[in-house]
């Protein structure tokens, strides 16, 4: 392999992100070296490769950790390790991987969890005392403006453990796809030989076993993310509340500098009406921020309830993987090994020994590693696909969600 300036600017971002203990995924890969290389290959599939060319060579741990694939969730390197050995190495060590992958489903699923309990719950911070604040009228906004703080927060937890879960999810249906597609080339092999060795009458023994138009595959929808942020607007509210009472201290305190011109005890009543009246604008402004801090509230429950009920719908998913398939796909493998062992396998061989037998068995074979290498190129791809379809439904809702304020703003 000979080194490339690509390569280099590929460890060289990598570092960067290491140092900033930040992740890069591919996508915002491909936009950070494409101001430097306008004419290189920068897809998907061709970053994978790039990465871990460089990786091999560099053996620089930023390359290995910081640089990650969006559709599984996890390091390039360590993914394109995984889906190399998957088709030679032992089916433990593809479960081993499998249950690593299940549990950060399981991780990702309990911080999912109790950050939707935070946002159903809408808690809110301590009151402000400061004396002042109180004193100006200042208390009651600021008590809302971290109030807006603390739900923001608990709201973009919410929505950054919700990718996160249903990333790692992700990536466990496109593992079980690449196992499953490992399954069903086995399947192939085993059923042709068995045809080759007893005649078609071995179709008999269950005539749907051999016909692979029938076979039905798990089929998991792309799921629907539609939370809205509507934070902005009550920041700009609470800012707008906030000059409105700086403005009456203000106009209060011009009122009653007129009023201690003509007299202190002129100015001094003139002092204490005014400091009423700043107190009732002061709290009528809070009532009517507080008002919208209420409405913020709400639709944030009505999105805390949203996600809680397609959480449900991926947990509906999950279990079929980790209750059914994936338990089903491990119980192939260890029948398979039982069934298809050496004493088989070298019947197997004594039979393609005759004739030109040994040379059309590898013919097809030949024929099958393609399919099986499309197979396994098809589930990638349909994984990142589903992936990006997702991603920009996302991103199409949030300029939908900025589409006013942007109107507003102009």
């Amino acid at each position: 392999m000979e080194l490339t300036p690509l390569h280099e600017r590929i460890r060289e971002l990598a570092r960067n992100q290491y140092h900033e203990k930040g992740l890069l995924s591919l996508s915002d890969l491909a936009a950070a070296l494409r101001p430097d290389f306008p004419s290189a290959d920068l897809s998907e599939t061709a970053l994978q490769q790039a990465v871990c060319e460089a990786y091999k060579h560099y053996r620089d741990n930023a390359l290995r950790t910081q640089i990650v694939d969006e559709t599984f969730g996890r390091p390039v390197v360590d993914q394109a390790d995984f889906l190399n050995r998957l088709s030679h190495c032992t089916q433990y060590e593809v479960d081993d991987h499998i249950d690593y992958t299940n549990a950060l489903v399981v991780a990702h699923g309990e911080r999912l969890c109790s950050s939707i309990d935070d946002n159903l719950e809408g808690r809110e911070p301590g009151k402000n005392t400061n004396f002042l604040d109180r004193l100006t009228g200042h208390a009651g906004v600021k008590n809302i403006q971290d109030t807006l703080n603390v739900l923001r927060s608990n709201y973009g937890d919410m929505i950054n453990h919700y990718y996160g879960y249903k990333d790692s999810l992700g990536g466990l249906i496109t593992e079980f796809s690449l196992m499953r597609d490992r399954i069903a080339d086995i399947y192939r092999r085993r059923s042709l030989e068995l045809i080759d060795l007893f005649g078609d009458r071995i179709k008999a023994v269950d005539p749907e076993l051999f016909d692979f138009a029938r076979i039905e595959w798990l089929d998991v929808r792309a799921m629907q993310e539609a939370a809205h942020l509507h934070y902005d607007q009550v920041v700009q509210s609470s800012l707008v509340a906030m000059r409105k009472i700086n403005d009456s201290i203000n106009k209060r305190a011009k009122q009653s500098l007129e009023g201690f011109n003509n007299g202190i005890g002129a100015g001094l009543l003139s002092l204490g009406l005014n400091f009423v009246g700043h107190h009732l604008d002061s709290i009528a402004i809070t009532h009517e921020l507080r008002a919208e801090l209420e409405n913020f509230k709400l639709r944030l429950h009505s999105d805390a309830t949203t996600v809680q009920t397609d959480v449900m719908r991926l947990f509906t998913i999950y279990k079929a993987l980790n209750d059914v398939a994936i338990p089903r796909a491990k119980k192939f493998h260890e029948f398979s090994d039982r069934v298809f062992n050496h004493s088989f396998q070298a019947l197997v061989n004594a039979y393609y020994n005759r004739g030109n037998l040994k040379e059309l068995r590898q013919k097809r074979n030949d024929k099958l590693d393609d399919l099986h290498l499309a197979e396994q190129f098809v589930s990638r791809h349909r994984g990142a696909i589903d992936h990006h379809r997702a991603l920009t439904e996302g991103l199409g809702e949030n300029l939908k969600g900025l589409r006013r304020p942007y109107k507003r703003a102009k």
